[in-house]
């Protein structure tokens, strides 16, 4: 069994998005897609294409709320103008072979 577990960011208590419900239902939405219209052999099989879609997302989509940037680039941006969040620098992971 996979498990996918989303954390709460700091300072944003549980079941209170603060506008980003939208952005958590389109994003739920879609994973929801993934899983409804593939058939998956494994369930290693389904976690690879979740995490497929997740580097898409976070890497290879442009946010509209995010001034058409990627959330990685609105990471290094906002890392660019205040460091002191962030315990990691935010950095792109290589791409997957497929």
């Amino acid at each position: 069994m996979v498990v996918l577990e989303i954390q709460t960011p700091k300072g944003l208590a549980a079941g209170m998005p603060q506008g980003n419900e939208r952005k958590d239902q389109r994003f739920n939405g879609r994973i929801a897609d993934i899983l409804k219209t593939n058939h998956f052999i494994s369930g290693e099989d389904m976690a690879q294409t979740l995490m497929r879609y997740v580097y898409l997302y976070n890497h290879q989509l442009p946010q509209s709320a995010l001034h058409s940037r990627t959330p990685v680039q609105a990471m290094k941006d906002c890392n660019q103008t205040h460091p002191n969040l962030f315990v990691k620098r935010p950095y792109n992971r290589p791409e997957y072979d497929t």
